[in-house]
């Protein structure tokens, strides 16, 4: 099983849709974010009630069923070798969920045992850290199993040994509403912005994830989800009054400058409370150096010019606020997501057409480079 069907799969899962993790030892590799040995199969965990629109799937795929040992583990081969192991997930109302054992026993799942990981640079759903070793109980294990468990306990040794990332609190009476429509914004309305994403980085993902679980319960927050996090760069214009060509013009010129800067790794290291919502924070003077050159080629387009008073403070939003939040609440929430240091080691620069209906950030990659990797 190579990084390739993996992927490919999992892309078919996700436009089905169907609720299927990743498990088994590419779970691991997830949330490492790399291949660390050879798979001679992909296990996966489903949600009951897709199991029968996975079978269709991958039969369509030329997938047959090898061993059917429902509700507890089916195998899928596919005619060239491949084998999909499939381990379905009963889930409950608390989103915890249970699988079947062959001897009458039941495997558990945490609510927190799903999250996302990344395959050759592609956001996947998998098996947290903490769930996956109990995915291998019950039998002797095996050296590929050994080789798992020590990345797995390698990771877990180094969020145990980073201290909880410190709070800062901006200067601001109380919180409020982010979604008031700016000068010139209305629904609908596009925008050609610069922005750092981060498609494929794990480790942010997970901090991300684990974070939107409890803040999902504080009313007035607005949770960002792992693929929409972003880092805002600097703003072009409004879509409708750019020309296509000079936006194409403009995009390799900042590529070309960008390409000469010496990337480094960004590291986020404190949660920061603004008026208007809640962000990991990080500095780097690469990426002021980056907002330099990118302004500067704005300028010479047309673009908006800066004010010389503005303070850039490179951040990712987790959530915003839609009305006046209780902060002793957004406190409880962050103690128990426990977040930690992130260091992102490859970020996405991206020229986005940006909208901001239905209270999220949403965008169309215009153009795109990766720096970092």
């Amino acid at each position: 099983m190579k990084r390739r069907h993996v992927v490919d799969l999992f892309d078919a899962f996700g436009a089905a849709p169907l609720r299927v993790w990743l498990a088994g030892g590419w779970a691991v590799d997830a949330v490492v974010g790399r291949q660390t040995r050879e798979h001679g199969d992909l296990d996966v965990a489903v949600d009951m009630v897709d199991l029968p629109a996975l079978r269709a799937l991958l039969g369509e795929r030329g997938f047959v069923v090898t061993t059917d040992w429902t509700p507890s583990r089916l195998e899928f081969t596919a005619p060239d070798g491949l084998v999909v192991d499939v381990h379905p997930v009963t889930f409950h109302t608390d989103g915890s969920g249970s699988q079947a054992g062959l001897d009458g026993e039941s495997f558990h799942y945490a609510a927190a045992g799903f999250t996302v990981g990344s395959i050759d640079g592609v956001t996947v759903p998998c098996l947290s850290v903490d769930q996956q070793p109990r995915f291998r109980t019950g039998y002797e294990p095996r050296p590929e199993d050994l080789h798992d468990m020590a990345l797995l306990e390698d990771i877990r040794s180094q969020h145990a040994a980073s201290a909880p990332l410190p709070r800062r609190r901006g200067t601001f009476e109380r919180t409020g509403n982010h979604w008031w429509w700016r000068n010139g914004w209305s629904p609908g309305t596009r925008y050609l912005t610069w922005h750092l994403t981060f498609e494929g980085e794990s480790a942010l993902h997970r901090a991300a994830e684990r974070a939107g679980r409890t803040l999902a319960d504080v009313t007035g927050v607005d949770v960002v989800p792992p693929e929409w996090l972003h880092l805002t760069m600097t703003g072009v214009g409004f879509a409708a009054d750019l020309d296509a060509e000079a936006i194409e013009s403009h995009a390799e010129s900042v590529f070309a400058r960008a390409a000469v800067l010496p990337a480094q790794l960004l590291v986020f290291e404190s949660v920061f409370l603004y008026e208007e919502g809640l962000c990991l924070s990080a500095d780097s003077p690469w990426l002021h150096r980056l907002k330099v050159v990118q302004a500067d080629l704005v300028r010479d387009i047309g673009g908006p010019v800066a004010d010389p008073g503005d303070v850039f403070h490179p951040h990712v939003s987790l959530a915003y606020f839609s009305a006046e939040v209780d902060e002793g609440a957004l406190h409880d929430a962050l103690d128990e997501a426990d977040l930690r240091p992130v260091t992102v080691r490859a970020s996405h620069l991206s020229l986005i057409e940006l909208g901001r209906d239905d209270r999220m950030y949403t965008w169309r990659v215009v153009a795109q480079r990766v720096l970092g990797g």
